[in-house]
């Protein structure tokens, strides 16, 4: 962790070491840590799948689930098909106990199997 420290602080801007730090804070089961290099990640590269399918992973760890829906919702946005994010989502609103749109999304992704 100390090398990645030392990288970070020599190179502020490259999202790898972020990355790879992020990594290990969630081996470390840290998750509020990996969260915030997450978050860097994403400020730098919006768009980042992995970075957010990551952050959101955490966020629903903390039992922050409002976060990792918004989080799933964001890759929803940029790959309107993923049946990842559309199942994670799906298990964070279950764990709100909003039941009606997890019917809605399972509905979705049953969806994609009926017609392939």
């Amino acid at each position: 962790m100390r090398d990645i420290n030392k990288a970070i602080f020599l190179d502020t801007q490259n999202t790898l070491f972020y990355d790879n730090r992020s990594y290990l804070w969630r081996k470390l089961e840290n998750y509020q840590k990996a969260v915030e290099d997450y978050t860097i990640i994403i400020q730098f590269y919006p768009e980042n799948i992995k970075a957010l399918i990551n952050r959101a992973f955490c966020f629903a760890k903390l039992e922050n689930y409002d976060k990792a829906i918004i989080d799933y919702t964001a890759i929803l946005n940029l790959e309107k098909n993923n049946t990842h994010a559309l199942y994670n989502r799906a298990i964070s609103y279950d764990k709100m106990n909003k039941l009606n749109e997890v019917s809605i999304i399972l509905n979705k992704i049953l969806g994609y199997f009926r017609f392939q």
